[in-house]
């Protein structure tokens, strides 16, 4: 999948490879990322607080903040998570949309770390995993990151700022793998699907992929 979303002008963009699902898939990404922009973020100029801000200083989608990639790599797998929940409701929806079975998710390993967190961080609370994912799907797109405490509550003081710093749209798997120890007890079958996904470029995610 190839596209891009930018910001400011609210444009969408992606290569047109005739194949269908693909292309499907690329533009609700996409407009998951447009949708995550309507909040409005209010700012102060600290260094200059007599002056109105510079807003193009303070950009944000999603989680993540356009200036310093922070969250860049949270931010891709959870809009993709919410991309492909909507595709899965709409097959279930309109079975005859055969071409929607055909989906390959993208972002597939940032998708297998941070959803293997989040069911982890659900079990730590002892809260439904659902539960867990409105909670990260509702700061999407209000923008508010103190929604995400809870995986401070989770995994400790530091977490988030572990993964603020995977500034990557699509970190090194070493990086993810670096992750993956630092916060799960037994994260050896998240490395595992890692190292497949490394070894065949390919993965088997549902598309459901993220849902209960």
């Amino acid at each position: 999948m190839d596209g891009g979303h930018e910001f400011p002008g609210n444009t969408i963009r992606f290569v047109n490879s005739g194949k269908q699902a693909e292309m499907v898939s690329a533009f609700n990404h996409e407009l998951t990322h447009s949708g995550s922009h309507k909040t409005v973020h209010a700012v102060r100029d600290t260094e200059n607080p007599e002056q109105l801000p510079d807003m193009d200083k303070y950009p944000r989608y999603g989680f993540a903040n356009t200036r310093n990639g922070a969250f860049s790599a949270f931010n891709e797998a959870v809009t993709e998570m919410i991309n492909l929940e909507m595709l899965y409701d709409y097959k279930i929806k309109n079975p005859g949309k055969k071409y929607l079975n055909n989906i390959e998710p993208c972002y597939q390993t940032n998708i297998i770390v941070f959803d293997a967190i989040l069911e982890e961080a659900a079990k730590k609370l002892k809260q439904d995993k659902k539960f867990i994912l409105d909670k990260v799907y509702l700061s999407y797109y209000d923008g508010n990151i103190k929604r995400l405490d809870f995986l401070e509550k989770a995994f400790g003081e530091g977490t988030l700022k572990k993964i603020a710093n995977l500034r990557d749209d699509l970190p090194r798997s070493e990086e993810l793998e670096g992750l993956v120890t630092d916060l799960l007890s037994d994260g050896k079958d998240v490395i595992e699907k890692l190292s497949e996904f490394k070894k065949s470029g390919n993965s088997s995610l549902p598309d459901e992929a993220g849902s209960e």
